[in-house]
């Protein structure tokens, strides 16, 4: 049996606190409406025992803290993280590659990538 979570929220860019300047977020966007929206449907410890679910995201909601998050309350997710996050370890992100000619030789593979795996977090991993 497949189900699907109907509730959904739509990105509408950052948001600030009325009366507020500068980069206070507000709460109720991102991945705290994440946060929030799961534990709605799911209530405070998830899924339920020994049950996980997949949650997928797109850039502007996921992160690492999001992901840790997600992961203690048994949710997997899967998302491709911007680069220029805050608290982004520089292990995972890696070194700015050049990009090649457009007369690209054969002997360079294509569609290479790399996993890691988080030392302190179990079941925690990331390809780039």
């Amino acid at each position: 049996m497949q189900t699907c979570m109907g509730r959904f929220e739509v990105y509408c860019g950052k948001k600030e606190r009325p009366g507020t300047r500068g980069a206070l977020t507000d709460y109720k966007s991102g991945p705290a409406a994440v946060i929030r929206s799961l534990t709605e449907v799911f209530g405070p410890t998830g899924p339920g025992t020994g049950a996980m679910r997949l949650i997928v995201t797109d850039r502007f909601y996921t992160s690492v803290a999001l992901a840790v998050q997600m992961l203690t309350m048994g949710f997997y997710t899967v998302g491709t993280v911007q680069t220029d996050r805050l608290r982004l370890p520089v292990s995972i992100v890696g070194e700015k590659k050049k990009k090649p000619p457009q007369n690209r030789p054969d002997r360079i593979e294509r569609g290479t990538f790399e996993a890691t795996e988080h030392k302190q977090i179990p079941g925690f991993r990331a390809l780039r």
